[in-house]
């Protein structure tokens, strides 16, 4: 399969709305052609909505590191309706997540997540967090 050659994988908006029986099946293979390389790689964007855990868990039974980047969360899309908008922000409320500047203005926001095994994952966080200087 494709995926098995693949080093990284970039996702915007899908995690959370993909959940972990995905997830595990592409982990299984990402990567596995050449397991000398360094990777895999994973970047991914995890709308705030969606609890965070399931996903974390999921990577690390795949031997896998995954969390989330210091920084603020990124803007994802508009809220299509107001009711969305007033469901998104009592969900985030009651897990203590605050709304002011980012789901208060109108669109869902995202953390940015970064994955990788554990001999890579350091080094690899420490580029990604020093790219914009």
């Amino acid at each position: 399969s494709c995926i098995r050659q693949c080093d990284i994988l970039f996702s915007t908006g899908a995690i959370g709305y993909v959940g972990p029986k995905t997830l595990s099946t592409i982990l299984k293979l990402l990567g596995k052609a050449e397991p000398e390389n360094v990777g895999p790689i994973i970047v991914a964007t995890v709308l705030r909505m969606f609890d965070p855990n399931p996903i974390v868990n999921c990577f690390q039974e795949h031997d896998y590191r995954f969390e989330k980047l210091s920084g603020p969360p990124l803007p994802q899309r508009n809220f299509e309706t107001k009711d969305e908008q007033q469901r998104t922000i009592q969900l985030l409320k009651e897990r203590g997540i605050e709304t002011a500047g980012s789901e208060q203005t109108g669109a869902l926001f995202a953390d940015v997540y970064v994955g990788g095994r554990d001999s890579d994952f350091d080094h690899f966080v420490k580029a990604v967090s020093n790219a914009d200087h």
